[in-house]
């Protein structure tokens, strides 16, 4: 460096003048940037996750069917965040970076590490890797995303996810590649399954309240004939063209059953047509319009248990 450019540096040190740096955002704006992250990456569910979402977002999700979202985002979940089993518990991470861990067992884990973080204004960016343990033993040869960037922006004081860009080394031909997908049509599925036979129970009702001197009904062609003033419409040709015509739909088959002479009482249920490929759990409901769930895949006991939906 030339002595008269030393001399100058020296000068503005010595009357209090420092070279210009880069503002530097407050520490406290970064922890509530991973929190919102954090709190996003551990929901189950659109309803817990709605809360990290932006309004335009939200806006644009708000006339569809809480258990398609609920669908949606439980195969986001699956495929991007390789969230295959239930959460049982969240640890935190420091070393070496902030970060999170979800453990699905004892000795099964995903950890999610802060390796980069930017905030600028309203907008922030949050680099995390992505590494999975089973058995106690990273999974080195992981055909799920090992990279997960979260584009966020502040919304009301409150930080909201904006984007996910996930980097992976996926193999379409690896078999839990393979399994993951498996496992987000049999999500699909069931979330078709407990809608339609919530329908049901809305058909079965207004048959009711029109029929007085029938009462509910196992007869499919009433019901398919029926108004189904309470179905939403975009619903009704489907259930008029699957469920109510040949009694099978998105990988379910449906029965009706128990309808009493007085026609007081009436079952529907529905099971997989290919057990543990096309669905894991059998769903049914009566007249109480109680929806029931059995993970045996078999209607007839998921009548008999009678274990509510949660």
């Amino acid at each position: 460096m030339p002595k008269w450019i030393s001399g100058l540096v020296c000068f503005l040190c010595l009357i209090g003048v420092s070279p210009a740096r880069e503002p530097q955002t407050d520490s406290s704006v970064f922890k509530e940037v991973r929190e919102a992250a954090f709190g996003f990456l551990t929901a189950s569910g659109y309803q817990a996750m709605e809360r990290y979402l932006p309004d335009d977002l939200k806006a644009k999700l708000r006339d569809i069917e809480p258990e398609v979202l609920d669908g949606y985002f439980a195969v986001l979940a699956r495929l991007a965040l390789a969230r295959g089993s239930n959460v049982t518990a969240v640890e935190p991470l420091t070393d070496p970076h902030p970060g999170l861990r979800l453990r699905f067992a004892p000795n099964s884990w995903e950890d999610f590490q802060v390796e980069d973080e930017k905030v600028t204004g309203t907008s922030a960016q949050l680099d995390l890797s992505m590494k999975y343990f089973r058995d106690g033993v990273e999974v080195g040869d992981s055909p799920f995303p090992s990279r997960l960037v979260l584009g966020m922006i502040q919304e009301q004081g409150t930080w909201r996810v904006q984007r996910i860009v996930v980097t992976s080394p996926l193999n379409l031909f690896d078999n839990t590649a393979i399994y993951n997908l498996g496992r987000s049509i049999v999500a699909r599925n069931e979330a078709s399954a407990v809608r339609s036979i919530r329908w049901i129970n809305s058909s079965e009702l207004d048959f009711a309240d029109q029929n007085p001197s029938i009462g509910f009904t196992c007869e499919i062609r009433g019901l398919m004939t029926g108004p189904l003033e309470h179905v939403p419409q975009e619903e009704v040709s489907g259930l008029r063209t699957t469920v109510l015509k040949d009694g099978t739909r998105s990988g379910y088959r449906f029965a009706f059953g128990g309808c009493s002479a007085a026609g007081k009482t009436y079952q529907v249920s529905a099971e997989p047509i290919r057990p543990g490929r096309s669905g894991d759990h059998s769903y049914c409901s009566d007249q109480s319009g109680v929806i029931y769930v059995s993970s045996s895949g078999s209607g007839e006991a998921c009548l008999k248990e009678k274990t509510p939906i949660r």
